[in-house]
């Protein structure tokens, strides 16, 4: 702050739901009542579970694509996050909202049209074939920028681990996030 004259204000998980929430999000699955919003970062991934329109459980896990490729995420957070979201959304039919920018990479390589889901089977395949070939292919071949090409695999294996948990068969990518819900807030 001494040098930029920017106050930086730190949000919690529950807290970044709320505002997520404020961009209007459940307008875009109008016809589904349940779903899990994820986004995941470098650091850590954020769930989010609505019902009916409320934010019913929200929980930020530290587990998040470079402390994946670093090896410092334990199985028993895996193990925490697994029995997290599906205590939280047992018995619910639950579609899932996918943010973030290697979700967003994703759908822009299956070029889907903006209101067109991801199947599970799509983002399996996409981790499979992106585990199969190096760094470099990554790169040239599938024209993936240099900070895009390492942290994409651990951010899908987080986002097939979460459906295959919820047994959501597809993935909605709306690119809507933390900025938009503050611009909203903001009207």
């Amino acid at each position: 702050k001494e040098l930029t004259g920017i106050s930086i204000e730190l949000i919690s998980g529950k807290e970044e739901a709320k505002i997520i929430y404020a961009a209007h999000m459940e307008k875009l699955l109008s016809n589904h009542s349940s779903f899990l919003y994820l986004d995941v970062g470098g650091g850590s991934s954020e769930l989010t579970f609505f019902d009916k329109g409320k934010i019913m459980a929200s929980k930020s896990f530290n587990i998040g694509t470079i402390r994946l490729l670093n090896k410092i995420v334990k199985d028993s957070l895996w193990d925490e996050m697994r029995d997290w979201v599906k205590e939280t959304t047992k018995g619910k039919n639950i579609s899932l909202i996918g943010s973030g920018g290697n979700i967003n990479k994703a759908f822009k390589l299956s070029r889907k049209s903006k209101n067109e889901a991801l199947s599970y089977n799509y983002l399996s395949g996409l981790f499979t074939n992106f585990k199969n070939t190096s760094y470099e292919e990554r790169v040239i071949k599938l024209d993936l920028k240099l900070d895009r090409a390492d942290v994409i695999i651990p951010a899908l294996n987080i986002f097939t681990s979460v459906m295959k948990w919820t047994s959501a068969e597809e993935i909605f990518v709306p690119k809507i996030g933390l900025a938009d819900g503050v611009i909203k807030m903001m009207d």
